[in-house]
């Protein structure tokens, strides 16, 4: 279960990144993936505990 987890957690960072363009949502800067300087991180807006939306891409934003 713990692997199907972690899977289901890198598939939602890489779904928010792609929504993004993999660029910060809040400063532009583009990431690595893209050529650009800057390592990025998608992170929760509530914290990820709460199963309903835990996956939800509208609970993810994509920074710097």
């Amino acid at each position: 279960m713990n692997s199907l987890r972690k899977e289901c957690d890198r598939l939602w960072k890489e779904a928010v990144y792609l929504r993004a363009g993999y660029k910060s949502e809040l400063s532009g800067k583009a990431g690595k993936q893209i050529g650009g300087d800057h390592v990025l991180n998608a992170h929760h807006i509530i914290h990820k505990p709460n199963n309903y939306l835990r996956y939800s891409l509208d609970n993810g934003i994509c920074v710097t």
